[in-house]
């Protein structure tokens, strides 16, 4: 059930491109690539959540420039305004954005393994390594569902 070809991102890349990687390949999240190891993963909600000023996870909350574009985001600004807020948005990284701590599952974990980690943890996808700790696949409740329609 876990997809072999996985998208990833690196610490460095910005929330812009990975925004759009979203968006272009249909997916909500990401592991996190610092060489070969997974460092974090990224999700569609960690980006939401740290947009939203009572969000005390957002330790550069007093960036001028942040607090410009959470203003820019929760008014009704026109487009040049917002346009000009997402390119100081460009430099905020996928570090800024990302949990560290990563559940990983081994290529020979159960499905019913996976949906409790999920659910007991309230994740939506997780990457799996091989006893090297290489990254080989990723599995996301949506690879679930669709395992389950096919008994």
């Amino acid at each position: 059930m876990m997809k072999k070809k996985v998208i990833t991102v690196s610490p460095g890349d910005s929330i812009v491109s990975v925004l759009r990687l979203f968006s272009k390949n249909n997916i909500s999240g990401a592991p996190v690539m610092d060489g070969k190891r997974v460092a974090g993963i990224i999700t569609d909600s960690d980006i939401i959540a740290n947009l939203d000023m009572h969000t005390p996870k957002v330790h550069f909350a007093s960036s001028p420039d942040f607090l410009l574009i959470l203003a820019g985001l929760k008014s009704r600004k026109g487009m040049d305004e917002i346009e000009r807020e997402m390119r100081v948005m460009k430099r905020f990284l996928v570090e800024d954005f990302m949990v560290g701590k990563v559940f990983t599952l081994d290529p020979n974990d159960t499905m019913t393994n996976a949906a409790k980690i999920m659910n007991r943890r309230g994740i939506n996808r997780i990457p799996v390594v091989d006893k090297k700790g290489r990254l080989v696949g990723i599995v996301a409740r949506q690879d679930i569902i669709r395992a389950l329609t096919k008994c």
